[in-house]
């Protein structure tokens, strides 16, 4: 609408605009107009190269890459130790059937995966839906020669982050991501709910916060405060359309 109105801006300026998407497109959108990026990787090292390629389109724009944060996926699976951790996960791996694991990945690639031998390597896929998953897909299972029933059993229960160990080694890996940078902070999933959630915070935030790397307190009112992101200029967003 154009003013003048009867109300003030929003608190925000403008809504939090959050973005996923790996593609050339889609990074080109991110670093134009998102405000954060969800994503997912198969490394820390596909990770970097994602934060670094990303930030620089949004300086590109004439934009601050501290004001786009990007945010990959993580799973943590959190033991008492490491050993503890790891026989969670194959506990959690071992309900996960092949056709269920193939199932989820078709449904992100848009690719009928049973016409394939289970026995055999992926073929190239031509055209797929969600390029992001993918690529991470293509990533994991050229480095450990997969087959495609064994891609199955890995995506059904795979762990974005690799963060399966104690509190304190994912608060090691959480850490190292960030100063890597491969991230700004993470979207944190769940291999069960409300279990894997309660386990998070009531173990990794404090250690996190003990080391002073995760708030103690909300810094403000709005999700844009409390991503540290700074309330946008009015025409903000006509200025990047030009």
């Amino acid at each position: 609408m154009r003013g003048p109105l009867s109300v003030p801006r929003p608190p925000q300026g403008y809504p939090v605009i959050i973005q996923a998407g790996a593609s050339e497109s889609g990074r080109s959108f991110a670093g134009r107009w998102a405000d954060v990026v969800f994503c997912s990787h198969a490394s820390l090292e596909s990770a970097v190269a994602f934060y670094t390629d990303v930030k620089a389109r949004a300086a590109a724009h004439g934009r601050d890459p501290d004001q786009l944060k990007i945010l990959p996926a993580a799973t943590p699976v959190i033991g008492r130790d490491t050993a503890d951790a790891l026989a969670k996960h194959e506990a959690f791996a071992d309900l996960v059937s092949v056709e269920a694991g193939l199932s989820r990945l078709a449904y992100h690639v848009n690719v009928d995966l049973t016409q394939y031998d289970l026995d055999g390597p992926l073929p190239p896929l031509e055209e797929v839906g969600v390029e992001g998953h993918y690529r991470e897909v293509v990533e994991y299972a050229e480095k450990h020669d997969l087959t495609v029933g064994q891609i199955g059993r890995w995506y059904g229960a795979r762990t974005e982050g690799s963060m399966v160990g104690s509190a304190s080694g994912i608060a090691d890996t959480i850490e190292h991501w960030v100063d890597a940078g491969a991230a700004d902070g993470f979207v944190i999933q769940a291999t069960h709910v409300p279990g894997s959630f309660d386990e998070f915070v009531a173990a990794v935030v404090p250690e996190l916060q003990r080391r002073g790397r995760f708030r103690t307190d909300y810094e403000g009112t709005t999700l844009r405060d409390n991503l540290g992101l700074k309330r946008p200029g009015r025409g903000e967003r006509k200025a990047r359309r030009a």
